[in-house]
């Protein structure tokens, strides 16, 4: 199991983890303050391009707020890439984000 579905078993958990990183309390993530939660997340190995890359895609309005709705399935996107943990093919690690991702934009 990986370190995120360990920490992650509850939904409470994840929201958590929203508010953690949402530094000013406006119930939306930040451009800023998304980064930093990417950053938090060793496994995935990420440039800074690459997280840039990922936020257009959760921020898919650009309006530079993401809700914990939105944080919270990307949290779900991402809880087995740790299956590409030997794999440092970006591409196939963003062909994974994006596949799952699209659920995000449906809600």
């Amino acid at each position: 199991m990986s370190k995120l579905n360990e920490y992650f078993k509850s939904k409470k958990d994840k929201l958590k983890l929203f508010k953690l990183y949402d530094t000013n309390n406006d119930d939306y993530l930040s451009p800023e303050e998304f980064i930093t939660a990417l950053n938090s997340f060793q496994n995935l190995q990420l440039n800074d391009s690459q997280k840039l890359q990922i936020l257009k895609i959760v921020d898919k309005n650009q309006d530079g707020k993401i809700i914990a709705s939105v944080f919270l399935s990307f949290i779900n996107s991402i809880r087995d890439i740790d299956k590409f943990e030997n794999d440092f093919n970006f591409q196939k690690k963003m062909n994974y984000l994006k596949f799952n991702l699209r659920q995000i934009h449906n809600l």
